[in-house]
């Protein structure tokens, strides 16, 4: 479920209690946690407050796919904004919510200004590295 040496952070919480599971070491970095503090902590504390009452509502109608911007806070209290895709699955006997990065940022600005951006004829290199992403997500998904 959680590619390891992916560089997307990813995670999983439990369904129910809402309590993270397993992530990936760049969810791990981008949120400033080590492991220990990280799994076991309620996945509701990775979002500001604000952001509550819209995280039930996307639970709640388990409508899965692309969610946010989320307003987010690191363990060192700094703010970010980020989008994600998740998708419900079993995981070690309990139904999880996997998640993954989209797209971040430090401001709604700067997210919504990458989300915008005008696409362009993608290289051979980025060809390359989205293919070996969608490779290694293929086993999460």
């Amino acid at each position: 479920m959680i590619s390891s040496s992916s560089s997307l952070p990813q995670w999983c919480s439990d369904a129910e209690s809402t309590l993270l599971v397993n992530a990936n070491d760049a969810a791990l970095r981008m949120w400033g946690y080590d492991r220990d503090q990280f799994i076991g902590m309620p996945a509701t504390r990775l979002l500001c407050e604000e952001e509550l009452p819209k995280q039930m509502e996307v639970a709640k109608r388990n409508v899965w796919g692309e969610t946010g911007p989320w307003k987010c806070r690191r363990n060192d209290e700094t703010l970010f904004y980020l989008t994600v895709r998740w998708h419900r699955a079993m995981y070690r006997g309990h139904l999880c919510d996997c998640v993954y990065v989209v797209t971040v940022g430090e401001s709604i600005h700067s997210l919504k200004a990458f989300v915008e951006q005008p696409t362009t004829q993608p290289s051979r290199s980025d060809a390359s590295t989205c293919a070996r992403a969608i490779t290694s997500l293929s086993s999460w998904l």
